[in-house]
């Protein structure tokens, strides 16, 4: 910490390892000093100790005790640097905290622009270009991603350093005001422009009306969703609807199709009422074409 941190979040990250520091420091020199000083209670043969001392050779206890001053010559400069972080650590803190200060009111302008983006007509109006418009309101989510971290940063740096830690409800409002926003349009594109056209151009014997039941149900559960949570009055949402809903009640009739068991008599009372000729007992129609004779409404 000898030199002042460029920003907040270099300062906290020194704070945290100090921290860390402090926590395991105590005990791994005390369990240090503990293994050397029992190097030092090794019983030497005095005899020989005296001979060695006579000759001037250094002993085995000799080299231990000098190690163990190396070590606590070397751990005593260590607390001082230590304590020498701290002090550092304790006068910048105030400067820190002012820094933190600042980054608030940056966060809430930055989220009130990034609403501001997000309630634009254009995402509730089935009007809108489809794929141009998934793809800037996916580019919002990437923005929501960096205003939730700059929320969460705060946070953190307030606990480490002991402050008053704010709510950011706003952020998180304005993230779920986006993320009803993108299920829709992805459910647009995924339901209306993917699956759907790919159901519709199936051959009605290779329908899997399993499989179609599955994903309206879940794609039903998302309409419901967006109705409720987005504003009244949205032609996105009703397209979303119809197309799906059309699509799910249209299932039972297909289903009820593909019996085996009717007979020519079944097949004349359906295209009666149905008002068409076309030969349905063939069963070498489409799915859109026979979703395009409205048997839902039967």
């Amino acid at each position: 910490m000898s030199k002042l941190p460029i920003n907040v979040q270099t300062y906290v990250k020194q704070i945290q390892a100090l921290e860390y520091l402090d926590r395991t420091y105590s005990h791994v020199k005390n369990k240090v000093i503990h293994s050397l000083s029992n190097l030092l209670k090794v019983e030497v043969n005095s005899r020989l100790f005296t001979v060695c001392q006579g000759f001037e050779i250094e002993s085995k206890e000799d080299k231990n005790r000098r190690f163990l001053d190396e070590i606590q010559t070397v751990i005593t400069r260590l607390n001082q640097a230590i304590v020498k972080a701290h002090d550092s650590a304790d006068k910048r803190k105030d400067l820190m905290k002012a820094k933190i200060g600042q980054k608030i009111p940056k966060l809430k302008e930055a989220t009130s622009a990034f609403l501001e983006k997000v309630v634009d007509e254009k995402f509730l109006s089935v009007d809108s270009p489809l794929l141009e418009t998934l793809q800037e309101i996916e580019h919002l989510e990437a923005r929501s991603a960096l205003l939730t971290q700059k929320a969460r940063d705060i946070t953190e740096f307030q606990q480490t350093l002991e402050l008053d830690v704010s709510t950011f409800d706003y952020v998180d409002s304005a993230r779920s005001e986006m993320l009803y926003r993108l299920k829709l349009w992805r459910a647009l594109h995924e339901w209306g422009d993917v699956l759907v056209e790919k159901w519709k151009t199936a051959p009605f014997e290779q329908v899997d009306v399993s499989e179609i039941t599955v994903n309206a149900e879940n794609y039903t559960k998302i309409a419901l969703q967006c109705e409720r949570n987005l504003p009244e009055g949205s032609t996105a949402v009703a397209r979303l609807k119809q197309l799906v809903f059309d699509f799910r009640e249209t299932m039972p009739i297909v289903e009820a199709l593909g019996n085996r068991h009717l007979r020519v008599e079944h097949w004349q009372e359906i295209k009666a009422l149905l008002r068409t000729d076309y030969p349905l007992e063939e069963r070498s129609f489409s799915l859109g074409e026979l979703i395009a004779f409205n048997v839902a409404a039967y």
